[in-house]
């Protein structure tokens, strides 16, 4: 079971309901607030992993750029995949360090940007 707070009304429910309703005002949403820290922190951890591989290529594609000669314009835009990576590895960090001001999540703060590329 997993605890949840509607973000409409704040009112807490014993579980996530699974229709997304709200049973005290009757309102839908899909972003409810969830109250599960070991889940939480084991989303972040991947985000961690997976953005210190993205940081690993980027340095990879710009030493190709730098020191062998390469001149390839998508090793220089994979380069530049560096700066969400940074930006993202220290929010999960911060996250990850910060157990006692863990409000709840949204399934937008279990999301990552890596997707994207």
């Amino acid at each position: 079971m997993v605890k949840a707070r509607c973000p409409n009304c704040n009112s807490p429910t014993p579980e996530l309901p699974a229709s997304g309703v709200c049973k005290q005002c009757g309102s839908f949403s899909t972003d409810w607030f969830i109250y599960d820290w070991p889940a939480f922190v084991r989303f972040k951890r991947y985000h961690v992993v997976l953005n210190w591989i993205v940081l690993a290529m980027s340095l990879l594609s710009l030493l190709g750029n730098v020191y062998f000669g390469m001149a390839s314009i998508g090793l220089w835009i994979a380069s530049l995949f560096s700066f969400p990576a940074i930006y993202d590895l220290s929010n999960s960090y911060k996250a990850l360090k910060s157990e006692s001001n863990y409000q709840g999540h949204r399934s937008k703060d279990v999301t990552s940007w890596i997707p994207l590329i």
